[in-house]
């Protein structure tokens, strides 16, 4: 949590107040794991009652804002569906993910480990319908940089245990109207099939036995405004909000006005197309059509809610789903309604970037909470991990190194437990135009942006403070006023979390000038008897120094010692024997940052002494720097010394993922925390790899040919009539415990479609004898993987592998293009990767 209360006692004496939020472990909430609802809407700004939008109506959706927290300061990574939706099922930046389009999540990180996939991976049953994925992004990956093939069938099959279905699609009108309010039977249109689907797949995973992670993906309010009649009818025309402000902001990046000016959207539909942006009287109809489509999916969301309310959990034992499931509604990015002139998406600017998101969990009781603590869809994923208890999962650096990436966001159980609290500085958003990237950090107060070229350079800059100019009408990047706030958020984006992998921006310079600016704006927080309180934009990145005078034209003194995060501009406090002015000006001081966000430390063992340390994962920016470390909550097994060092013995009531907060000071009292991730087991797990003793492949054609010596393998798929090329692999799995799981890594030459692991029960062939004519009888199909041309690539077997012997494993592409998967022969074997206790 951030902390900027300064607090002026009796003759001044100066004191900062640090608040600690408080984190659920597993023995503060309850041992059963909890089902998860996680419902997406596309393209949905926060229009809702519970955003305060008074216009909306959206009962069922307050109704679970009412029950859960609703984050009013959310904000998107990237604000088009493809980025945004692989942020939040990976937890990564789109630089990361290389989803900043529309290309496949797999084509740059194959291993990479999506949010379902994870709770599907620790024993819970997934399904999803409708929107989840990008269907671009998912399925068979044709071309590493284009969309994908068939992802609306099949989206991404690691992620689900219950195989995705397309749903069915509904109501389309002629053309391609904006709009449309026909009198329709809400069953004829595609989001309720999508809810009819979800329902259906509800209740069999809540027959189940095991808990559940469902998706359920609605299309609306996106592009075209199409709902029934009946939602039309709730509003009137005449009272539609429109934009109040329809300009450019006054001295904006060109940059930013570049996107603003793009409304390539709404000029793909009709009448647009041909007519250019809209009338005055167009828009009241967009926006009629926008609001009735919103709560079209209101009442979509709400028969989901009641059938949790219906429905008993067998796996707890009287009680309703309602009381076992965590419910997440998000929204994947926002949309501009005639705002600055634009109808679309596609800017770094608030209304594409903001989007609702709300988070209930039965079991923690803040009724109808809501907090303006910035958040990022990236915090998603490790939010859900801990709430079910799980552990933060590695993901992949690149197509090789298959982990070592952490996460990008932060939990926020803290801001659940108490909406006061913080545990982002600000959030970022990353839009690219005409070659550089725009990055928005979104705080409590300002959004600030900075345009990076290509060559890492910073060209220009824009700041929007939403206390003086809510509706985004002046960059005030450039007013010296605000010279101090620039110079501060610059420098505070770059450690963020969420910044690791903004690769432009981490390879880009902090703006060099503002750091003499006494810090602006200040406000009173408390005024009893002599004691004043004092409130302030404080930021992360940066050290502040006090200074006081009893005449604000003559000498300032220095107050205090350096103080971490203190913003003050001037302020006069009375008390004691006089009066005395303050003002707060930019430290030498650079506090302490942490490597990582959260930390994942090697596993623990029930019964068994753990001991690792700390200090290897801060840094101070100032060389000879020392440090202080602390456990701020966290469950007591675990002993955080001063000097970094862990120690500690769980026991078996504390085996699962356990979660804490740590806290990190230098000498000048400049503080960092972070979240620490320690699983403890009945035993550690190991992981153990094996190389092929035998790949060889087989070739329909030259039925008689032994191909045991060739550096590639060719495939092609079996249905291939005289063309059928299939592989064959055997390992040797030796001197392993109980298996967790197994992956099965190939590396494709040429590869490029969909691969199949089958299994194969006899182990009496070689390299050197297979050949078509005797090949081994295949058997069932084990999984699939997502193959791309000169990259590793995994297929989970799993099911397939129960412990030490010889297996044998057939591999088949389920495309129709002729492939190569590279040998030992060629000096990249295929192995397998067997994690075991």
């Amino acid at each position: 949590m951030l902390s900027q209360n300064l607090t002026i006692k009796g003759k001044f004496k100066a004191t900062v107040a640090c608040l600690v939020p408080l984190l659920f472990t597993s023995a503060a909430i309850a041992a059963e794991k909890p089902n998860v609802l996680f419902i997406c809407v596309d393209d949905l700004v926060p229009t809702l009652g519970c955003y305060g939008d008074t216009t909306a109506v959206s009962p069922e959706i307050d109704a679970l804002a009412n029950k859960g927290t609703t984050f009013l300061n959310h904000h998107c990574t990237w604000a088009v569906c493809g980025p945004s939706r692989a942020s939040l099922s990976t937890g990564l930046m789109p630089e990361a993910t290389g989803v900043m389009g529309f290309r496949p999540i797999r084509a740059q990180l194959p291993d990479v480990i999506t949010l379902p996939q994870h709770f599907r991976n620790h024993g819970y049953e997934t399904a999803a319908v409708g929107k989840f994925h990008d269907p671009r992004t998912v399925g068979t990956i044709v071309d590493a940089n284009s969309p994908t093939e068939n992802g609306s069938n099949t989206d991404d099959v690691p992620s689900w245990s219950i195989a995705y279905s397309k749903y069915s699609s509904g109501y389309d009108p002629a053309g391609k109207p904006a709009v449309d309010n026909s009198d329709l039977p809400d069953s004829d249109y595609t989001d309720h099939k999508i809810l009819t689907d979800g329902r259906t797949l509800l209740a069999t995973m809540a027959g189940g036995s095991k808990p559940f992670f469902l998706a359920v993906g609605f299309k609306k309010p996106h592009l075209p405004f199409v709902a029934p009649k009946t939602y039309w009818d709730l509003y009137n025309r005449e009272n539609m909000p429109l934009a109040t402000f329809t300009a450019l902001p006054l001295n904006s990046s060109e940059k930013t006005d570049l996107t603003l000016t793009n409304n390539n959207e709404i000029l793909g539909y009709e009448p647009f197309d041909i007519s250019g942006l809209p009338t005055t009287d167009q828009q009241k109809d967009l926006l009629h059509g926008y609001y009735a489509c919103v709560s079209f999916v209101d009442n979509l969301v709400g028969q989901l809610m009641d059938d949790l309310e219906a429905t008993d959990d067998p796996l707890q034992p009287g009680k309703k789903l309602s009381e076992t499931t965590v419910v997440v509604l998000w929204g994947d990015h926002g949309f501009h309604l005639g705002d600055h002139g634009k109808w679309a998406k596609h800017t770094n600017m608030e209304r594409s970037t903001s989007c609702p998101l709300i988070i209930y969990d039965p079991r923690i009781h803040t009724t109808g909470s809501k907090t303006k603590s910035p958040v990022s869809t990236l915090d998603i994923y490790p939010t859900l991990c801990e709430l079910a208890e799980l552990p933060i999962p590695s993901q992949p650096i690149s197509d090789t190194v298959t982990t070592g990436r952490p996460l990008a966001g932060r939990s926020l159980v803290p801001v659940l437990k108490d909406p006061e609290v913080s545990v982002n500085q600000g959030a970022i958003t990353v839009f690219k135009t005409n070659g550089s990237h725009g990055y928005a950090y979104r705080t409590k107060r300002f959004r600030y942006v900075e345009w990076v070229n290509g060559s890492n350079q910073v060209i220009e800059r824009d700041l929007y403070d939403y206390e003086a100019d809510p509706l985004e009408t002046t960059n005030v990047a450039d007013d010296p006023d605000y010279a101090a706030i620039v110079y501060q958020l610059s420098r505070s984006m770059r450690v963020e979390v969420s910044s690791v992998d903004a690769e432009r921006l981490t390879n880009s310079s902090s703006i060099a000038t503002g750091g003499d600016a006494d810090m602006p704006f200040v406000t009173i927080e408390q005024l009893v008897g002599d004691d004043l309180g004092l409130k302030w934009p404080g930021a992360f990145g940066v050290s502040y120094r006090l200074f006081s005078s009893v005449n604000p034209s003559g000498d300032w003194s220095e107050y205090s010692t350096a103080t971490d995060e203190i913003g003050i501009n001037s302020v006069e406090v009375t008390g004691g024997n006089g009066s005395e002015f303050f003002k707060v000006s930019f430290g030498e001081n650079v506090p302490p940052a942490w490597s990582e966000d959260p930390l994942v430390k090697t596993d623990a063992a029930v019964g068994a002494a753990y001991t690792g340390s700390l200090a290897s994962d801060v840094f101070d920016p100032i060389a000879g720097g020392t440090f202080t470390f602390s456990k701020i909550s966290g469950p007591d097994w675990l002993l955080v010394g001063s000097d970094g060092s862990l120690s500690g013995t769980p026991s078996a009531s504390d085996e699962g993922a356990a979660y804490f907060m740590v806290r990190v000071v230098d000498e000048f009292g400049a503080a960092a925390t972070a979240t620490l991730q320690v699983t403890v087991g009945t035993n550690a797990s190991t992981v153990s790899t094996f190389e092929a003793t035998d790949d060889a492949y087989v070739k329909e054609a030259d039925e008689f040919t032994n191909f045991g010596s060739a550096n590639t393998m060719q495939l092609r798929q079996l249905d291939a009539s005289n063309f059928e090329r299939l592989g064959y692999l055997k390992f040797t799995v030796e001197n392993v415990g109980t298996v967790q799981s197994v992956k099965l890594y190939l590396h494709s030459s040429s590869e490029t479609d969909q691969v199949e692991a089958l299994a194969v029960e006899n182990n009496n062939w070689t390299e050197a004898d297979v050949v078509w004519n005797q090949k081994p009888a295949v058997g069932d199909p084990i999984e699939t993987g997502n193959a791309t041309a000169g990259a590793w690539f995994s297929i989970d077997i799993t099911t397939y592998i129960s412990g030490n012997g010889t297996y044998s494993i057939a591999i088949n592409e389920l495309g129709n293009t002729a492939g190569n998967i590279d040998t030992k022969e060629g000096g990249v074997a295929p192995y397998i990767e067997v994690t075991h206790q």
